[in-house]
């Protein structure tokens, strides 16, 4: 059995001042949700009906843009151009209902930025002082409450040509770009929320409009945006695949943890050539038919609940 399927390019959304944003959210391809089952995740209904059309899948990607975050040790991401190419033969062979594009939309004066760390005041505890922090480090501002945050170069700047999608990467006619982390006090890694889960962005919105139930994820980076937003959209109850080789990260160690997480919260990582036989029904993974009878479960039960 098939489900609606959601490609997301780039699909990362907004939060400005505590409010979602949606005015740079472009609508595209048909609104109307073209199911398998009447079941959509945060609310499923266990009843299966039959589809007039096959259905195709939802894509994302998580963000790939000009700059190149500097590498450190045993880093992974060489260039952004090295996603372009699987990406772009993904779009052009697969036919996904909608694919979304995520974009980094930062303030100057972004929490996340290395060249900010003295804007805040840090909290005692904080592991290393803002005159030594570097690149990479973490370092806890005082808030309230406290927060930790890891410190990241300059980056996708609000109306800036680093903020800009990378020249090469293909946009699909009818695409939905979603900006995230306008706010300058909250880094924002899931195109689902920002990082202290304040603030949804219009994703979700955008997905239950479609009716959608299964997700692909890739893009930059594997270990950060990629990862949180695949981790996201499980805990929701969407059916997930991570693209491993359309997508690259910053540090090994952590992409291999970023797998781990997903692949034992019944998410699927998959190589690119594999995705259109998963799309059209022909390679139907035990994972996420296991991922589909747990939302079920858990369905049941509160329906049950609410019926006691």
């Amino acid at each position: 059995m098939n489900r609606s399927l959601y490609k997301v390019d780039v699909a990362q959304a907004s939060a400005h001042n505590g409010r979602t944003s949606a005015a740079r959210t472009t609508a595209g391809i048909d609104a109307r949700p073209r199911l398998y089952t009447r079941f959509r995740p945060g609310r499923l209904r266990p009843r299966v009906t039959a589809p007039k059309h096959p259905q195709r899948g939802v894509g994302a990607l998580a963000r790939d843009r000009y700059e190149l975050v500097h590498r450190p040790p045993r880093s992974k991401l060489i260039h952004k151009s090295l996603v372009v190419e699987p990406i772009n033969r993904l779009l052009e062979s697969v036919p996904f209902d909608v694919v979304f594009y995520s974009l980094d939309w930062h303030p100057p004066d972004h929490v996340s930025f290395i060249d900010n760390v003295h804007m805040r005041e840090l909290h005692p505890s904080s592991p290393v002082s803002a005159d030594k922090a570097q690149v990479y480090d973490t370092v806890v501002f005082a808030g309230p409450p406290p927060m930790k945050q890891r410190l990241w170069p300059r980056h996708c700047v609000q109306d800036s040509w680093g903020a800009e999608l990378h020249k090469d990467l293909k946009v699909m006619d009818g695409s939905i770009k979603v900006y995230k982390g306008t706010n300058p006090e909250v880094d924002s890694y899931s195109v689902f929320w920002d990082n202290k889960k304040l603030t949804e962005t219009t994703l979700s919105m955008q997905l239950r409009m479609r009716g959608a139930t299964d997700i692909y994820i890739c893009g930059l980076a594997y270990d950060v945006c990629v990862g949180a937003t695949a981790v996201d959209a499980l805990a929701i109850g969407y059916r997930t695949v991570l693209v491993d080789d359309a997508s690259r990260g910053v540090d090994l160690a952590d992409i291999e943890k970023t797998k781990a997480n997903v692949v034992n919260n019944n998410g699927v990582i998959v190589n690119s050539h594999e995705v259109l036989a998963m799309v059209e029904g022909r390679d139907r993974r035990p994972e996420l038919g296991y991922k589909l009878a747990m939302e079920l479960k858990t369905a049941l039960h509160d329906t049950t609940q609410e019926q006691a």
